[in-house]
């Protein structure tokens, strides 16, 4: 592997489910790349807000440490990944030196470049990225913008890179990003359906969970959407009649507004 592919050394403030997706899904980079010596050339820095994830992460991985503070997190890093969640951005970041020499990569969500300058005072380049917890796993799909070559090096370590045109394309996927919760709860649904019906709650589960895994390959093929819907469903078969009778006009036009909602919220409206 190319040498400066391997050296990175990051900062992380805020050590929430993403900030550990990701440092995890770096170990397990770093693992199949360099064996025995994995972790090597790579060094990350945790704030403490989050200790107790903070601890387990630096217990799970020898490249990671925890700092006394978030300032020690900037001091010590090239590359700085903000992972607050958005209520506590303006606390955590307010008062740190950045040094125009970094590069600092927002996965903040809601929160645009400019509000992440402001509160900063820096004169370093800012990157927003959007990762989700598949970068584990090494299967994220990164959004960011600006396209960076840090934000690259990073991101491609845990997946891939899609790299926007501008803030408000941004804001477009930053919004249907926010469906994942839901769909886990819709499989949630389901299988307290079955269960209600009289099915033992870990076969349901168990069901649910293989069923949605085993229709997962089918997003593999370069077709549309709506043609790997329609594949899987007959004339007046079973998957027809559940889609017309609960994802009907009114629910799709519930979704759209709830879409809508997320995108101006997301635009700082």
């Amino acid at each position: 592997m190319d040498r400066t592919r391997r050296q990175l050394r990051l900062g992380i403030i805020g050590t929430g489910e993403i900030a550990a997706a990701l440092v995890d899904g770096l170990g397990r980079a770093a693992q199949r790349a360099d064996g025995p010596r994995a972790g090597h050339g790579l060094a990350a820095v945790l704030s403490p807000r989050g200790a107790r994830t903070a601890a387990a992460l630096a217990a799970r991985h020898p490249f990671a440490r925890v700092a006394a503070s978030n300032q020690a997190v900037v001091d010590d890093c090239d590359v700085l990944l903000l992972s607050v969640v958005p209520d506590a951005a303006r606390e955590a970041l307010t008062g740190l030196t950045v040094p125009a020499e970094r590069v600092v990569i927002s996965a903040i969500a809601a929160t645009p470049l400019e509000r992440i300058r402001e509160w900063t005072g820096t004169g370093a380049a800012l990157v927003r990225s959007i990762p989700m917890p598949a970068v584990r796993t090494g299967q994220g799909l990164t959004a960011v913008f600006p396209d960076h070559p840090a934000a690259r090096g990073l991101f491609e370590r845990v997946g891939t890179v899609l790299a926007l045109p501008d803030e408000a394309a941004f804001a477009t996927l930053s919004t249907a990003s926010a469906a994942l919760s839901t769909h886990f709860h819709f499989l949630s649904a389901l299988a307290d359906w079955l269960t209600r019906a009289g099915i033992e709650d870990r076969v349901a589960q168990g069901y649910v969970r293989g069923l949605f895994a085993g229709a997962a390959p089918a997003l593999s093929a370069d077709v549309p959407l709506s043609d790997i819907a329609g594949s899987h469903e007959t004339p007046g078969g079973l998957n027809e009649q559940l889609r017309e009778h609960w994802f009907d006009a009114p629910n799709r036009a519930a979704l759209d507004a709830a879409l809508n909602d997320v995108h101006r919220r997301v635009q700082g409206g």
